[in-house]
Parts: C-alpha cells; sequence; structure tokens
C-alpha cells in the first residue's frame, strides 16, 4: 500500500512498520534480544559478506562508545590494519563456544550474513521482539545512518534515515 508524496513514497505504516501502535505494551511472550543494538548497528555500517563481522565509523568517539559496548559483550573491536575507519569484531569468549564467534552465529540466525547494503532487511523475528530490544535495534540503526536535519529555509528540523536498504527504511517507516 505506497501512496505517492511529492517525489517520495508513503506507505501505510501498520503494515511495515516496526513502531507498534500507540498504547502497545509487551508480553511475556515477546522476546528480549541482549544484541539488538548490535544487530541495527551492523545492518546500518557492517560489513556481513566476507569470513569476518566488520564495521565502518568515522567518528573516533562514536567507535570508542561502540568498543566499549563489544567489549562488555565478550567482543574485541579493533582496527582492520592501516583502514581508519574499519574494524573487525572478533568474539573473545570463542574457544567456550566451539570455536563459533556468537555474533555472526546470531547474524546467520537473523539471515543476514552474507547481504550487501541495499540487500540488508530487518528481520521478520524481530516483530516478536520486546520493545526495549526494538528500541535498541532501531536506536542502532539511528546512531549509524540515521541524522536530524532541516528544510532549506531552516523552518522545520526532520528525522531522517539515509541508507540504500530499502526495506530497512519502510520497516522503521
Amino acid at each position: 500500500d505506497v501512496t505517492p508524496l511529492g517525489g517520495c513514497e508513503r506507505r501505510n505504516v501498520s503494515f511495515h512498520s516496526l513502531v507498534p501502535p500507540q498504547g502497545f505494551t509487551d508480553t511475556p511472550d515477546h522476546v528480549d534480544e541482549p544484541w539488538a543494538w548490535f544487530v541495527g548497528l551492523l545492518i546500518g555500517d557492517g560489513g556481513l559478506t566476507t569470513s569476518h563481522i566488520s564495521f565502518s565509523c568515522g567518528d573516533p568517539d562514536f567507535a570508542a562508545v561502540v568498543a566499549s559496548e563489544f567489549r562488555r559483550h565478550g567482543f574485541s573491536c579493533k582496527r582492520k590494519g592501516a583502514a581508519p575507519h574499519e574494524f573487525i569484531v572478533s568474539d573473545l569468549k570463542r574457544s567456550e563456544h566451539a570455536g563459533h564467534n556468537r555474533l555472526r552465529s546470531r547474524l546467520r540466525e537473523l539471515e543476514l550474513l552474507g547481504k550487501l547494503s541495499p540487500h540488508k532487511t530487518i528481520p521478520q523475528c524481530v516483530n516478536a521482539w520486546n520493545n526495549r530490544s526494538v528500541a535498541a535495534l532501531i536506536r542502532g540503526l539511528f546512531d549509524t545512518d540515521g541524522g536530524v536535519a532541516t528544510s532549506s529555509d531552516d523552518s522545520m528540523p526532520f528525522v531522517r534515515l539515509g541508507m540504500t536498504a530499502k526495506d530497512v527504511i519502510y520497516r522503521v517507516q
């Protein structure tokens, strides 16, 4: 259900949005996803097509926050060689999990591995996540690819999400 709106598309959010209708409350069957923020970050600025998980970030302060959060969850986030804005995410607890990177395994379960930027998606299982987890995923997306801009005459601020993955944009709308 798409309606043209001044050169843009406007979708009926009741069918596409991750944001629940007002008054939505969690129920016991909603799932808590502890790595939801990481999933949002990696959908936004993650490299998910190689044999490792990579993350790109041009803001050193934010890169430090991301590295700190990864460390808190048992991962390292270190600069990829001489590339100033590319980082590799490794599992520090790999030996405890049969040599597997836990985050890579989770991304595989979510069917995100192997997708180039324009083909990234929001996994369907996110619909079953609790509000806190959905909010964390959206926050991760906006931390990487979101921003606040103003109209050409600076009279109207607006929030935007700029990425090539149309499916992600429409699901967040």
